[in-house]
């Protein structure tokens, strides 16, 4: 017997209205009487319609939860794997933006992810202290990401 791998986001009440759906599917499919197969397809389509959003419902529940515990043990690690093109296309579900519209591609999702958790910089009521304290990490940061090219060059060259 196959060994069945279930989505995270899989449970029983998922399972129960993809039943429903899929019964009322063929009772739909199964009607010869025009009147009656009208009305067994607006009760599939109702039922179709529950089941999709409680689908979609449950992946987003499971999503915020995934980003909120990860992020709050290590928030550099997924939006820096985002900006570093790190995380693979399976990695990223597609997401519903503001407009209602869904992502895509994983990279769409990834700039939704990261335009929402990044806050935006702002000069506005800025110090001059702050605007050193800018500058200095972004001169460390670019520094770091030299040496850390230049290092994997050598690892590189060295085998």
């Amino acid at each position: 017997m196959r060994n069945k791998i279930t989505a995270p986001f899989w449970n029983g009440e998922l399972e129960r209205m993809r039943r429903i759906a899929r019964a009322r599917r063929k009772s739909y499919q199964q009607a010869r009487d025009p009147e009656l197969r009208t009305r067994k397809l607006e009760e599939y389509r109702i039922v179709k319609k529950e089941y999709k959003e409680r689908l979609m419902q449950r992946k987003k529940e499971l999503w915020e939860t995934f980003t909120e515990n990860n992020l709050a043990i290590d928030a550099w690690g997924a939006p820096y794997k985002l900006c570093m093109k790190k995380l693979s296309s399976t990695t990223l579900p597609t997401l519903k933006k503001e407009d209602g519209t869904y992502t895509k591609t994983w990279e769409e999702s990834a700039r939704l992810i990261l335009e929402e958790l990044v806050p935006k910089d702002s000069d506005v009521n800025e110090t001059e202290e702050n605007k050193k304290n800018k500058r200095g990490y972004a001169n460390n940061f670019e520094r770091s990401i030299r040496e850390q090219r230049l290092q994997c060059g050598r690892i590189r060259h060295s085998k």
